[in-house]
């Protein structure tokens, strides 16, 4: 860029020397010359008075300090000069996704002169920078873009966005994203929901944590690793219940946000019990959701039954809590009967699992592969013993 600055051929030393050593040349060093430096740039005179009274030798060291002087101006006009084009550059390349994912709508383009501008590729983008930064290039008329500099397939041909319009996009926007439902603020509607989870969580997991996997757990079944994901702590509370409740508000929206169509679905008098169970377990299994997505509760009690396992083991408590789950469910359902006891029976190697009502009645029944847990009917230890056990919810 910098070689397109001046057209005049450069003086080598010797010549300058002479060429200031004669009167007569000196006193053109301060005439105009006609021709313009281009764009304004470098556009400084050299003026250099005239040497009358001075001899020979001291022309030359004055003539080599001029040099030195203006050859460290230029120098210094340079490097500004590619200071502030890098600027421009580094600024304009660290916007390039903004730059390739803005669609211009009904606006020329100022270099193609047409009626739309494309969307750029990230290397036209970068072309078109360094075309840009060059002082030389500002005329549009001197700029060819190639057409593969364009990614035409991202051409935007429509009209301009009404209100309406960046409405309905927005609104979908904030739809679509998994977490939105996250950055709402809890209102009276989601606090007497949380109060309602938490007054059940309470007879449903206890307040003495968990005593059969020893995993560290807190009152409410709250694990004390879920509990500092959301940073919190039952010290900064006055109860267990404010800490309880303030975890299940980050809790439920959490779950709410990844089970959002199952949640938009299932009608809210059930979504009590289905917390409960993301409480527990923290995700619904395949056939558990697609019997949600369908809004039959009856085949999502179904299978309910056979998620009772924890650490490879089978769970006579967690068959129990599963019974009591699919209660809260059924007595919003017709001609529900109540499940009253689950009956353990089979070997402890083979442990069967029934849902009996009061009657005698079985609702569902399941007979797992996988040993009961040693923290299960303790007196029978042996994986060949029968079991015959009767829990009552």
């Amino acid at each position: 860029m910098f070689s397109q600055m001046n057209n005049r051929r450069t003086l080598t030393a010797d010549e300058l020397v002479k060429f200031f050593l004669s009167r007569e040349k000196r006193a053109d060093l301060n005439r105009p010359k006609e021709e313009d430096t281009p764009n304004g740039l470098m556009q400084e005179e050299i003026t250099v008075e005239p040497l009358e009274d001075q001899k020979s030798e001291d022309a030359l060291d004055f003539l080599q300090k001029m040099i030195m002087s203006q050859s460290g101006k230029v120098a210094e006009a340079k490097e500004t000069l590619g200071e502030q084009l890098a600027d421009i550059k580094e600024k304009a390349l660290a916007n390039i996704d903004t730059i390739k994912n803005t669609q211009l709508k009904s606006k020329p383009n100022p270099f193609m002169g047409g009626p739309l501008s494309p969307m750029l590729t990230e290397e036209g983008v970068e072309e078109e920078v360094e075309k840009f930064v060059d002082p030389m290039l500002r005329d549009p008329d001197l700029l060819e873009i190639p057409t593969e500099t364009f990614d035409e397939s991202a051409q935007q041909t429509e009209e301009a966005l009404t209100d309406a319009e960046i409405d309905d996009i927005a609104t979908s926007a904030i739809d679509a994203a998994p977490d939105a439902d996250e950055v709402q603020p809890t209102d009276g509607k989601d606090l007497e929901f949380n109060k309602k989870l938490v007054d059940d969580l309470r007879i449903l997991e206890g307040l003495d944590g968990d005593t059969l996997t020893g995993i560290p757990t807190y009152s409410y079944g709250i694990t004390e690793e879920k509990a500092n994901e959301y940073g919190l702590k039952p010290s900064q509370f006055n109860t267990m219940e404010e800490f309880a409740l303030a975890f299940s508000d980050k809790y439920v929206k959490e779950k709410k946000a990844a089970n959002k169509e199952i949640f938009s679905t299932v009608d809210e008098k059930h979504h009590i019990a289905l917390m409960s169970y993301l409480w527990n377990t923290g995700a619904f299994g395949p056939r558990q959701k697609e019997a949600l997505k369908q809004n039959d509760m009856n085949e999502f009690i179904s299978e309910l039954r056979d998620a009772i396992h924890t650490q490879g083991k089978s769970s006579s408590g967690l068959s129990m809590r599963r019974a009591k789950e699919a209660n809260m469910i059924g007595e919003n359902l017709d001609d529900w009967t109540p499940i009253h006891k689950v009956v353990v029976s089979g070997t402890r190697a083979n442990p069967t699992f029934e849902w009996q009502t009061e009657a005698g009645e079985v609702v569902e029944t399941y007979t797992s592969d996988r040993s009961l847990h040693s923290g299960n009917i303790t007196d029978k230890p042996n994986q060949t013993d029968t079991l015959n056990e009767e829990i009552i919810l």
